[in-house]
């Protein structure tokens, strides 16, 4: 019987001293979250160099040809960074890109709400 088997991850914990036995697990993709490019991830992660690590996790899976995707979860508060993520999935060669939608988000312990939105003309908009 064959499974599919993912590693979901923040892709901060990958690095040199683990890379090699995570591309032998064989998974059939590694899903790293981003929260938004640079300050955004580095907010909604409460650390300074949160997007560095996980862009170095995002590398060194690449550099041992395990299949990446990217797992985006859309709120008020990164929904502007939605762009440019699409343009770095592009430019970095990332397999797949996944998104979700949070209807509230939390963010340094307040509620911000909930986030609308609808599709028109292929365009997502809120």
């Amino acid at each position: 019987m064959d499974f599919y088997v993912g590693l979901s991850t923040n892709g901060t914990f990958i690095d040199p001293s683990n890379i090699d036995k995570i591309a032998e697990l064989n998974f059939n993709y590694v899903g790293i979250s981003l929260d938004g490019i640079g300050e955004t991830h580095n907010r909604f992660r409460r650390k300074a160099s949160a997007f560095k690590a996980t862009l170095e996790g995002i590398h060194l899976c690449k550099s041992k040809d395990l299949k990446v995707d990217i797992r985006f979860t859309i709120t008020q508060e990164n929904r502007q960074d939605l762009p440019a993520l699409l343009k770095f999935q592009k430019a970095e060669h990332i397999d797949r890109f996944y998104s979700q939608l949070l209807e509230g988000s939390w963010i340094d312990g307040v509620f911000r709400g909930v986030l609308r939105f609808g599709i028109s003309r292929g365009y997502l908009f809120w």
